[in-house]
């Protein structure tokens, strides 16, 4: 396990190495100092996150970004979340990397 241990601090070092990570952490550091800009921006991404919870409709997603749109469009939330979307994207890459290459029994469920 401690290989195993290594082997994941080598990873999540290089992740951190990572352009889109990188981006977004300076740019929430950059939102996070005004604190009604980073209130708003969570409070839509609460909401996109519900609504792709719940599996919305196309009506229900455009409707958020309708209300949303001005500030959707403001460049510095719009490259942040570009570059959130970015980082998700690796998370989910290696994700299922790993998933594809393990096989767990879940027969009994």
């Amino acid at each position: 396990m401690t290989a195993l241990k290594n082997e994941l601090d080598n990873l999540t070092d290089l992740m951190k190495t990572q352009e889109c990570y990188k981006k977004y952490r300076e740019l929430l550091k950059l939102i996070q100092k005004d604190e009604v800009l980073y209130a708003k921006l969570n409070e839509f991404r609460k909401k996109n996150v519900e609504l792709h919870y719940h599996k919305q409709t196309l009506k229900e997603e455009a409707h958020l970004e309708k209300q949303y749109h001005d500030f959707l469009t403001e460049d510095l939330i719009s490259e942040f979340l570009f570059w959130e979307q970015q980082t998700l994207k690796m998370l989910r890459m290696i994700h299922k990397q790993i998933d594809g290459a393990l096989t767990l029994d879940y027969s009994f469920l």
